[in-house]
């Protein structure tokens, strides 16, 4: 048996039938994102739990430049900001990126840039760290 038939788990029973809501929900470009956009983190969204863990871990990591793939509203981003040498976020959405703009503002450091992450125009080694904590 493959690994999804030997999972007997109700969370996961429960995400598989409502899939093709969501995603029906999602339809492109917008949708939840641009809901929240400025407000994200007071929101759920998939992967919520990095935020804690990442609050803890702030103060080991030197991050040195990091992108920040599919970065929503910049809630990372500003976590990271104070321990990275320079943060590029990219995201897709127009109002999500206007909101990242605002919050990072005060970051000289952080670049906020409107882009597909299929297509990103970036250098392959400029980075020593690329997160993609809310792309799906």
């Amino acid at each position: 048996a493959g690994l999804r038939e030997g999972l007997d788990d109700s969370l996961l029973a429960g995400d598989r039938e409502r899939l093709p809501q969501v995603l029906a929900a999602r339809g492109g470009v917008g949708g939840w994102a641009d809901s929240v956009a400025g407000d994200m983190e007071r929101h759920y969204s998939p992967g919520r739990t990095w935020e804690t863990l990442a609050r803890a871990m702030m103060q080991l990591l030197d991050t040195g430049a990091v992108l920040d793939i599919a970065s929503g509203d910049g809630v990372l981003a500003e976590l990271l900001a104070p321990h990275a040498q320079r943060i590029v976020c990219v995201d897709v959405g127009a109002r999500v990126i206007e909101a990242a703009r605002a919050r990072l503002k005060p970051y000289a450091n952080v670049e906020v840039r409107q882009g597909d992450m299929h297509a990103l125009d970036l250098p392959a080694t400029s980075f020593d760290l690329v997160l993609m904590l809310h792309a799906l």
